[in-house]
């Protein structure tokens, strides 16, 4: 008696949500649907009286391990290349290319290949698996640096600078660094806002305080940094406006919080000046998430998290486009 499903049970009591893969004679091959592909609610008609159900076996992706499997380095997403037989074809997802989920399908007894230049590696196929997104549109960016370094230097057999590898993670890092500070001051304004015990205020605001001027300290160095690797190379991709722009307000208040002991008494390089102890106004932060010296500010929510985002995406282009100079 023929039925209609539309999902099986596993071994582990696991329910499956599945479509029709392929049929040979009385066996009906079926496989899961993919995590990004849309379900239509279609059902597969199945006779268990005449009929056998096997599932197929996905190959999502391809791993690339240092040493060990379980020393993984990167991974990148196979979508399917076509079928001869038993051998079933793969290819890496382009980086332009949008993933609907679906996979290479091993029947029982079949083979998986890479037909020759199918499977590549990029920084973009790397940042997929190697980089921490946020909420806020961020995503770290060290891990998908030293990442792309070292799988370029594996599979090219080619021995990077150190020095220059060196510089860029650096920024990378403290990029990073900076994120993580922002948004802990972010989460600490929320709470500012919640409580109302006296001094349990006054401690967060003196923390927050403290850290603004950690955050932008490290943010100045790393998009300073990203500027000096821009001009030192030569790169041919554009440095974004947004953040070259910026950059002499960043150091501005950096300089300040940097050199918070002669702020503290009204100096600036050793002298006397009108905007010194401005730094020690706080009151636009507060309000207004804005950080302020003189006639300089830095909108720390929207403004600071865009150059950051910024940044990163020129970091992780230089990096793919240095590895090929150096």
């Amino acid at each position: 008696m023929e039925i209609e499903i539309s999902h099986v049970k596993l071994d582990n009591e696991q329910m499956l949500r599945v479509v029709e893969e392929g049929r040979e004679g009385s066996i009906i091959f079926v496989r899961s649907l993919g995590e990004k592909e849309v379900d239509t609610g279609k059902t597969l008609k199945f006779d268990p009286e005449l009929e056998k159900l096997v599932v197929t076996q996905p190959v999502y992706c391809v791993i690339l391990e240092i040493g060990s499997k379980d020393d993984i380095l990167t991974w990148a997403r196979v979508v399917p290349d076509g079928r001869d037989g038993s051998t079933v074809y793969g290819r890496t997802l382009h980086s332009d290319e949008l993933d609907t989920g679906l996979a290479p399908q091993l029947r029982p007894g079949d083979k998986f290949e890479f037909p020759a230049g199918s499977l590549s590696f990029s920084v973009d196929s790397v940042d997929v698996s190697a980089a921490t997104k946020f909420e806020d549109g961020y995503a770290s960016i060290a891990n998908t640096v030293w990442t792309w370094w070292s799988v370029y230097s594996t599979l090219n057999g080619k021995v990077l600078p150190d020095d220059v590898h060196r510089f860029l993670l650096s920024a990378a890092r403290r990029l990073d660094a900076s994120h993580e500070v922002f948004s802990l001051i972010h989460s600490k304004l929320e709470e500012l806002d919640k409580i109302e015990y006296s001094i349990r205020q006054r401690n967060l605001i003196f923390e927050i305080m403290g850290l603004v001027e950690i955050a932008i300290v490290a943010m100045n160095r790393a998009l300073q940094m990203a500027f000096q690797i821009h001009e030192r190379y030569s790169l041919t991709i554009h440095f974004p406006d947004s953040v070259k722009n910026k950059l002499p307000v960043l150091k501005k208040i950096r300089d300040a919080y940097e050199h918070i002991e002669d702020r503290a008494l009204g100096l600036v390089r050793g002298k006397p000046h009108i905007d010194a102890v401005s730094i020690f106004d706080y009151e636009r932060l507060f309000k207004e998430g804005i950080a302020t010296y003189g006639n300089y500010e830095l909108d720390i929510y929207k403004e600071a998290i865009q150059l950051l985002i910024d940044t990163r995406q020129y970091l992780k282009e230089a990096t793919s486009e240095l590895v090929s100079l150096v």
